[in-house]
């Protein structure tokens, strides 16, 4: 099912399944990459599938991992899909107020229950989100904001993304080891050309309101448009670009994230996580601005 969000100058749509964003607009242009209307309408994934090119679009919640991992706590263990537990979840509507552009889901897991609030203010997009522990034992939980964007071919990426303090990137993978092994370390900006798929995290800095911040921009039809994200609680940027190497793609994802692991498992040895305790929830929030000029 479809839920529609429109406020002043942005429409927003999501789907129940996952609370995947399927289309943000700002004055009817599109914002996020999507495919064709017919792959979206086909869009039904199932537990335990990969995540692969027929659903690498439009914006996912990745959590409690972004890669499939068994993590092991305190002598038990739980197993985390492909791009986590939730993207393939129904969630259930919770509040719908269209006349306030507020929309609250809800999805339950085994080990978790996740809440989602999306809210439109103007030319703003207000996430919020709580995840509770559904287990009696403490758990670890990662989230990254997965959201896929239209890509500047060819361009110098210093153009078009700005990640402030970022001077250095981590390798968490590169198409035929272009960039190295995984762990190692690249400096940023980086120019990259030909075919190429690399995912990348950096560690951000505050801006003056005490936020973790960075900036897409995109020119379309001779207007440009700017993407700012922010985060008091997410201080890691996850970035990921293929050029024509994964699956034949041409398309990018900036993510902000609470750890610089993909793999829970992974962050669980090098404390890289949120832990939650039994029975407990925590909150995090992150804004999305929409500006044109």
């Amino acid at each position: 099912m479809r839920y529609q969000l429109n406020h002043s100058l942005l429409s927003l749509t999501v789907l129940d399944i996952g609370a995947k964003m399927v289309s943000l607009k700002h004055q009817d242009q599109e914002l996020v990459f999507l495919p064709a209307e017919e792959i979206i309408n086909q869009y039904s994934p199932q537990k335990d599938q990969v995540f692969d090119e027929t659903v690498a679009w439009g914006g996912d919640v990745c959590a409690p991992s972004v890669s499939a991992c068994l993590v092991e706590v305190d002598g038990d263990s739980f197993k985390v899909s492909d791009h986590g537990n939730f993207w393939t979840t129904v969630f259930t509507i919770e509040k719908y107020d269209q006349e306030n552009a507020v929309l609250q889901l809800k999805g339950v897991t085994d080990e978790f229950t996740l809440l989602v609030s999306f809210s439109l203010q103007k030319n703003l997009l207000r996430r919020e989100y709580e995840v509770i522990n559904n287990t009696r034992h403490k758990l670890p939980f990662t989230f990254a904001d997965h959201l896929l964007l239209p890509l500047n071919k060819d361009k110098n990426p210093q153009a078009y993304l700005k990640f402030p303090g970022v001077e250095k990137m981590r390798v968490e993978w590169s198409f035929n080891k272009l960039l190295g092994e995984k762990n190692d370390v690249v400096s940023w900006p980086l120019l990259r050309k030909g075919i190429f798929a690399d995912k990348l995290f950096g560690l951000l800095k505050k801006d003056s309101e005490g936020k973790y911040f960075l900036e897409y921009q995109n020119s379309i039809d001779g207007k440009e448009y700017r993407l700012q994200f922010s985060s008091q609680e997410l201080p890691y940027l996850g970035y990921w670009q293929t050029n024509g190497a994964w699956h034949g793609g041409y398309n990018l994802g900036v993510e902000l994230t609470n750890t610089d692991r993909d793999n829970l498992a992974e962050g669980v040895k090098e404390n890289k996580v949120w832990w939650i305790d039994a029975g407990k929830s925590k909150k995090w929030s992150i804004d999305l601005e929409v500006k044109s000029s």
